[in-house]
């Protein structure tokens, strides 16, 4: 007795200990680097780099900036005709491309001129056409500019500062965004057509690299080419053979993932995202770190061993590039090696204090093993499931606790505020309410109509007229929703609609009015939708149950003088009670999730006068970036749905016949 009292008490310390290091483990998995504003305000922003003693950043207002290492702003040019594209710099000088111009800068007191404006073709001197990226090589003799003002009128020209004599210019035939100097010996321009092309400083095209989609970015580090696509790939490709050495596929991570910048060096790959994210490789591609930010990254640049993040609307931060290339630290390793093991010792202690516990896990294993192909080929499905099923539900759960959302980086712990903001707010208790209406109606619609039609048809005598009349009242079941919501919103149109020129014609045109955008029409024009309300799948629900009623019951009734009524509510009705209860929970639970309908008709209005909490919900996370409110919001209605599927599954049916 005493043993298993040690075992129990054992048992209890191991599990509590293994679960506090497992919630160890995840949150220092996901501690992300912590970055340093350098300046915050609200302006979008082009372009930036770095120099000895501060940086340089250029604003979609159409000015150029240079500000210290602590923000504090050193000169501001603001006479710019265009926005800043493409910034470089070397030594002391700034070079700044801004719509057909490229201008040089003092870093030092912000005086301006302009370094060149036109380029030599032919013999004539012709003016550059809309800059989009501009290249200076490494001893700053040369500058490399992509420019033009059309696909077909695209050029690369290549220029000796100082002189201002052009070196080449060739036509490229197709938009370039990004061109670089690869060493001192020729150039790489990546192109809308998805080719990288590399260009001798005599202006010969030596080879090309095709990918997969525009190229939005080229970088070189060492003898490789680091190139981001629109369509969200990053790949390695070298240098010498221009084969293809390593690829990332942002958009697996985020389908929204949209590339405009990379930089590579010695410790790793950076790719900015004008999603809002920052994403982190190693050298190979193999994924780091992601920092997520409130608007869209402009721009990443190297300052020393700092890594500068641009961002629209936000400002500008700082990172150690060593820390987002660092990945899961060593204490997360610990935390989950001894929480495993823990684990284990409290499952062992368990089986220890009960051994029928034991006997039932011994039991069972010997029954997997003896099916071990059946289980085996199960464990894909089990495994999915848990990846794409429970994980996400569960972290939506605890989501619903934080102030996860779009507006900050950090997601802190806020305990009920959300749900105490549902009844605040107020847009929650009102599309209760309206969810309370729909639910009553359908509940009404589905119980009803369907049913009078499946009787209807199943007291048919011939098997021909049966199988037609099914057959038709089926078929609807082919047109999708979304087409059946928008021929009711053609239905509704004020000025076109088909309700009003009925009214019209009936000479009723005081009762034509804008159905859904009237408050006192809105929620009575949703619930009339599908009119005459022969659900299909309600109706095949019925008739299918309907089927299976002995036909002997049926007709011993009508031996003893039972009425079709008294047959109907005595003996069909009590024997289709399950089905019907069946529906009953279907529609519960399709009426609070289902919101597709109002999404396309009225958009929750007009004000909130349609408003659901799944539209809120939807609202929310797609459009206002409340994710942790959204999170809440979501854990309420499964809630709801569970607590009420476990009351109707309680409700019992009497399917038995009285005599």
């Amino acid at each position: 007795m005493k043993a298993k009292r040690i075992y129990l008490i054992l048992f209890v310390v191991c599990l509590v200990l293994s679960i506090a290091l497992a919630v160890s483990a995840v949150l220092t998995a996901s501690d992300k680097p912590e970055g340093t504003p350098v300046f915050s305000d609200g302006l979008q922003y082009g372009k930036g780099a770095a120099f000895e003693g501060g940086y340089l950043v250029g604003g979609r207002n159409n000015t150029l900036r240079a500000v210290g290492p602590d923000g504090s702003a050193l000169w501001e040019d603001a006479s710019l005709s265009n926005v800043v594209v493409s910034l470089r710099v070397h030594g002391n000088t700034a070079y700044a491309a801004s719509g057909n111009k490229v201008y040089s800068y003092d870093l030092a007191t912000g005086a301006r001129q302009i370094c060149a404006e036109r380029y030599e073709t032919g013999g004539n001197s012709v003016v550059f056409a809309n800059i989009t990226d501009i290249a200076l090589s490494d001893d700053g003799t040369m500058l490399a500019v992509s420019h033009g003002s059309s696909k077909s009128r695209h050029n690369l020209t290549l220029l000796e500062l100082g002189s201002g004599r052009t070196l080449f210019t060739q036509s490229v035939g197709v938009t370039a965004d990004s061109v670089e100097f690869e060493g001192e010996g020729s150039l790489l321009l990546g192109s809308d057509s998805g080719n990288i092309r590399r260009y001798s400083l005599s202006g010969e095209v030596s080879d090309v690299v095709r990918l997969s989609d525009d190229v939005a970015d080229v970088d070189v580090y060492w003898e490789n080419i680091y190139a981001a696509t629109s369509g969200g790939d990053v790949v390695v490709v070298s240098g010498q053979t221009g084969e293809i050495l390593f690829g990332a596929s942002l958009s697996a991570r985020n389908a929204l993932a949209a590339p405009c910048r990379v930089t590579a060096g010695e410790d790793g790959v950076f790719v900015g995202s004008s999603d809002g994210t920052l994403y982190a490789f190693d050298l190979s591609l193999a994924f780091k770190s992601e920092v997520r930010f409130a608007g869209d990254v402009a721009d990443i640049f190297r300052s020393g061993e700092q890594l500068c993040v641009l961002v629209s609307g936000q400002g500008m931060f700082s990172y150690p590039a060593e820390a987002l290339l660092r990945g899961a630290s060593a204490l997360f390793w610990v935390f989950l090696a001894f929480g495993i093991a823990l684990f284990v010792a409290a499952f062992v202690f368990l089986i220890l204090r009960f051994p029928k516990i034991g006997s039932a896990f011994r039991k069972t294993g010997h029954v997997v093993w003896k099916h071990k192909t059946a289980y085996g080929m199960l464990l894909p499905i089990f495994g999915l499931l848990a990846v794409f099923g429970f994980y996400p539900v569960l972290v939506a759960a605890l989501r619903a606790f934080t102030d996860w959302s779009s507006s900050s980086l950090e997601i802190n712990f806020i305990g009920f505020d959300n749900f105490r903001m549902m009844i605040t707010e107020g847009y929650f208790l009102t599309g209760i309410r309206n969810l309370l209406i729909f639910l009553a109606s359908y509940m009404v619609k589905i119980l009803t109509v369907p049913l009078l039609v499946a009787v209807m048809v199943y007291s048919l005598v011939s098997d021909r007229s049966k199988y037609a009349f099914r057959y038709l009242f089926v078929l609807p079941m082919v047109v999708p929703s979304v087409v059946s919501a928008l021929m009711w919103k053609n239905i509704y149109d004020p000025n076109f609609g088909l309700l009003n020129e009925v009214l019209a014609l009936l000479h009723l045109e005081q009762y034509q009015t804008s159905w859904l955008s009237n408050p006192s029409t809105a929620i009575p024009a949703l619930i009339f939708v599908g009119f005459p309300f022969i659900d299909p799948f309600s109706f095949l629900i019925y008739y299918s149950a309907m089927m299976n009623i002995p036909s002997s019951t049926l007709e011993a009734a009508q031996l003893d003088g039972a009425s079709p009524v008294r047959r109907f509510f005595f003996i069909i009705l009590p024997m289709i009670a399950s089905q019907i209860k069946v529906l009953i929970m279907l529609g519960f639970i399709n009426q609070i999730q289902d919101f597709n309908l109002i999404l396309l008709l009225t958009k929750g209005g007009p004000g909130t006068d349609t408003y659901v909490p799944g539209y809120e919900l939807y609202l929310n996370a797609t459009t206002f970036g409340r994710y942790g409110y959204a999170c809440a919001l979501g854990l309420l209605m499964f809630v709801v749905i569970f607590v009420g599927t476990i009351i109707l599954n309680k409700v019992k049916v009497n399917q038995e016949v009285e005599g």
